[in-house]
């Protein structure tokens, strides 16, 4: 039977909450709480998640190390704090970036340069797959890669239209004002001069209808980082699906502390 978990947020501070089918431990990012995935008994399908006694300045530590790019000194240290295998420790470690790294690469917006890759990859995938099934005619071997180009060009599509929807939203969605709930940084990244940050807006759509909270994985700079303080409102785009929410472009900061 599958481990099914009996909520999807912190019981400490309500934010969302993501947990891996497995996970025994999960840190929440944004109140600093260990937390322990209990196992149901024999027979039981619903799982509880409580908090551990391990103190927020730790978690805190674990966070900046991974910011850093320290990800093993991460691992060490919550291993410690926590008292738990290192390999139980690197998994509760790494759900913490990697689930906002995928998030946001799934919908990040794109630019014209990242219109220009996906073409290149869409359309070279397409352009082996062709080449192969003419060679296909003479040796048969050559399907393997007609249909290896072909599943590539074909996924590298369905990323780009998932791209080219956030783009869209990002562009032309429907406009509200979002207050930060919550804001956490992941990671930074030093080149890019940028940080991967976990936001959570409490949106009010501009045309009256209802509120809604969604929460986003964005990369920021650090100016726009400043204005996604929590209690700040600031300009955002959404879809109708409400599945999407981006702040505009430049950030643009309606309101302070509220």
């Amino acid at each position: 039977m599958s481990l099914l978990l009996s909520m999807t947020s912190c019981p400490n501070c309500g934010a969302p909450l993501s947990v891996e089918p497995g996970l025994r431990n999960v840190i929440c990012i944004f109140c600093n709480t260990s937390l322990f995935v209990e196992r149901p008994a024999t027979g039981a399908a619903v799982a509880q998640i409580r908090a551990q006694s391990v103190s927020k300045d730790d978690i805190e530590r674990v966070k900046q190390l991974l910011v850093d790019g320290k990800r093993d000194e991460a691992i060490a240290h919550y291993a410690r704090a926590a008292s738990v295998s290192r390999d139980e420790a690197e998994r509760a470690v790494e759900s913490v970036f990697l689930s906002a790294y995928w998030t946001l690469v799934r919908h990040m917006p794109i630019n014209g340069f990242g219109f220009f890759l996906h073409a290149v990859f869409v359309f070279g995938g397409a352009g082996i797959a062709a080449w192969a099934a003419t060679q296909a005619v003479e040796s048969p071997a050559y399907l393997a890669l007609v249909a290896a180009g072909g599943l590539f060009a074909i996924l590298q599509l369905a990323r780009f239209l998932r791209h080219l929807a956030s783009t869209l939203v990002a562009s032309f969605g429907s406009l509200g004002r979002g207050r930060v709930l919550r804001c956490s940084v992941v990671r930074e990244f030093v080149k890019q001069n940028g940080f991967l940050v976990v936001v959570v807006f409490e949106v009010v759509p501009d045309d009256g209808s209802p509120a809604f909270v969604d929460q986003e994985t964005l990369l920021a700079g650090e100016e726009s980082l400043r204005k996604l303080s929590p209690g700040n409102v600031v300009r955002v785009r959404f879809d109708g699906a409400r599945k999407r929410v981006f702040p505009t472009t430049p950030v643009a900061v309606l309101a302070t502390g509220v």
